[in-house]
Parts: structure tokens; sequence; C-alpha cells
């Protein structure tokens, strides 16, 4: 039953991953860009750290991280969509699901939206590396 359930939610996931993208495609050429780097599509599972009490509501101090798909990366910024909603300014982001050593940053949420089947999706500038 496990393996049924996350094999729904991991197709969930690549819907809204697909939607957001083509979203991107559509838009692309009609805004302007505050992007100081270009980002690429990376779809990867990485791990948030909460650094801030209330992280979810109703839920603080229950979970210390998160596990999320990351969307696209930049130099200095990275998008990532959750099944819900997070209250937090600032995580720790590990990028541990790209096939190196992790890498651990502090990171700032600037930018928080609700997509599609219930996602949000957030913008994270990264700043500098954290010691881990």
């Amino acid at each position: 039953m496990g393996e049924f359930v996350a094999d729904i939610e991991h197709r969930t996931v690549m819907r809204v991953l697909d939607a957001l993208d083509r979203w991107s495609e559509r838009l692309s050429g009609h805004h302007e860009q505050r992007r100081a780097f270009p980002r690429k599509s990376a779809r990867s599972l990485i791990t948030i750290y909460f650094v801030e009490e209330s992280t979810v509501p109703n839920e603080a101090g229950e979970k210390l991280s998160a596990q999320v798909w990351m969307r696209n990366l930049s130099r200095n910024g990275l998008a990532f969509i959750h099944e819900r909603y997070l209250n937090v300014n600032k995580i720790i982001v590990c990028l541990d699901g790209l096939g190196q050593a992790p890498v651990w940053v502090h990171a700032e949420v600037v930018r928080s939206r609700q997509v599609h089947e219930g996602y949000w999706e957030y913008g994270v500038s990264l700043k500098e590396r954290a010691k881990m």
C-alpha cells in the first residue's frame, strides 16, 4: 500500500512541476526578469531545515526539516515545491540530491505562491554556506 501511495504522490509532483515549466515557457519574454543569473531546470529531491520556530501553522516544533522537490537552480537562488504552506523566512538548504557531496546553504524565502493541485512554490535567495 505504501508503495502505491508513494507512486501517486510522485506522479502528482511531476504533474505540478510540468505545469510550472509550461507556465514559465509561456511567460518567457513577456515580462522583465529580475534575475542576475540564468536559472536551469533541476528536478531533484532536496532537504530544507527550518531555523525559525513557527514553520507550519499549528505544527510549531513538530518538524525540523522537510524533503522538497527542487524545480530550478541558479547561481544565487532556487525554487522548490511543497504540498503545504510553510510560514518561514529563513531556512538552510541541503543540496543533497545532485549526485555530489551535500552542500549546506543559508537561504531566505523571497516568494511563495499556491500553484497546482494544492502545492506551493517557493523561491529562495541563496546566501552564504552553512557550517554543518
